[in-house]
């Protein structure tokens, strides 16, 4: 079952979760003007891969803590749930900024990625559900597994497709 250390870790991992869906909205906007002007759509891409990285990461320790059993059900629903509307934040972020034609392909690409990784985390979400009605069957466990692995690596291909076309 889980131990206290598990389930404090558990707290913190959601907490940075929390906090950093928030801090987003922190940062204070500047007034909106009728010229539109571009950032450079590099560093905008780039920290959006860096920031899906994070969060990825964060989810799938989560994850291997639940297989693990060092932290229960609810606790990785949360997680899953938090990683997903991080993910839709960042999609609709994505979406809103202007950007030059050259890097549509590049943005689109990588909004795809997020998609990708979204529809991972909801096959996760399934799978801890068969397996938290401790179903057994191979069969079944092996569909779920290999579907999720292609997700997965679906979706860490069309980052990397996305870095390679950036101009």
């Amino acid at each position: 079952m889980a131990t206290k250390k598990g389930i404090m870790l558990t707290v913190i991992i959601i907490g940075s979760f929390v906090a950093a869906s928030f801090l987003i909205y922190l940062i204070p906007e500047e007034p909106q003007s009728t010229i539109i002007t571009f950032g450079d759509p590099r560093e905008e891409l780039e920290f959006a891969i860096d920031r899906t990285s994070v969060v990825i990461d964060g989810f799938q320790e989560v994850f291997v803590l639940w297989k693990n059993g060092e932290v229960y059900k609810n606790t990785y629903d949360s997680t899953a749930n938090v990683t997903i509307d991080q993910l839709n934040m960042m999609i609709i972020e994505l979406k809103g900024k202007p950007i030059p034609n050259e890097w549509n392909q590049s943005y689109v690409l990588f909004i795809q990625s997020l998609e990708n990784y979204k529809e991972y985390i909801e096959k996760t979400k399934e799978y801890v559900n068969y397996k938290s009605v401790n179903q057994n069957d191979p069969k079944k466990e092996s569909v779920y597994l290999d579907t999720m692995s292609k997700t997965f690596d679906r979706a860490l291909g069309l980052m990397q497709e996305s870095i390679n076309v950036m101009p």
